[in-house]
C-alpha cells in the first residue's frame, strides 16, 4: 500500500482470491480476481497490461504463460511483485526458470538477471524455546552483479553464499 499512499501509479492486482481490497490514494488501483474477471492468471495479466500499469502484484507465479508474461512485463520496465511458494531465494530462481521449457530457459535466466530486483522468502518455523509457536524467518536476496552471474548461468545452488557474503546489501 506504500507505493499507493505515496506515488500517483497506477497500480494493478491479479489474485485468486483478492486478498485485501485496495482504495486508490494517491495511486490508481484496479483489481482483477481470477475466476471472477478472468478464467485464468494469463489472461488477467494480459488484459492488465493492456491497462498501461506501473505496478503489477500478481498473486502467484504457477504456469509457465504467467512467469513469461510476468517476466517480459519488468523486462519492458514495469514494477513486479509476484508470489511463488519456495523455500529460498534460490528455490524461487530454479522453479521460474525450471518451469519453461528447456528452449526458453536460457533467454529467461538472462531476462531474470537483468529485471530482476530482490527475491524475499518468509518460512514459518517451529520454536524449540516455544513449544506449538513459530517465528518467522526471512531471507532476503538483493540482486547485484554476482547474483545475475549465478542466474545467467544456471548457478542458482551458489546463491546461498553470495547472499552471506554480501549480506551488507541487504
Amino acid at each position: 500500500d506504500y507505493i499507493n499512499t505515496y506515488h500517483g501509479r497506477h497500480i494493478v492486482t491479479i489474485e485468486d482470491p483478492v486478498e485485501v481490497v485496495h482504495r486508490s490514494k494517491r495511486g490508481l488501483v484496479n483489481q482483477a480476481e481470477v475466476g471472477t474477471h478472468a478464467e485464468s492468471f494469463p489472461v488477467a495479466l494480459r488484459g492488465m497490461l493492456r491497462q498501461d500499469p506501473d505496478v503489477i502484484l500478481i498473486g502467484e507465479l504457477r504456469d509457465q504463460a504467467t512467469i513469461e508474461i510476468a517476466v517480459n512485463a519488468a523486462e519492458t520496465g514495469h514494477l513486479v511483485f509476484a508470489t511463488v511458494h519456495t523455500t529460498s531465494a534460490a528455490a524461487t530462481i530454479d522453479r521460474l526458470v525450471h518451469s519453461l521449457p528447456a528452449g526458453r530457459q536460457g533467454l529467461v535466466r538472462g531476462m531474470l538477471a537483468e529485471s530482476l530486483r530482490a527475491v524475499l522468502c518468509q518460512q514459518l518455523l517451529k520454536r524449540i524455546d516455544e513449544p506449538g509457536k513459530r517465528v518467522l524467518a526471512c531471507e532476503v536476496m538483493v540482486n547485484n552483479d554476482a547474483i545475475a552471474h549465478l542466474v545467467r548461468n544456471d548457478k542458482a545452488y551458489q546463491i546461498p553464499s553470495v547472499i552471506l557474503t554480501h549480506r551488507d546489501q541487504g
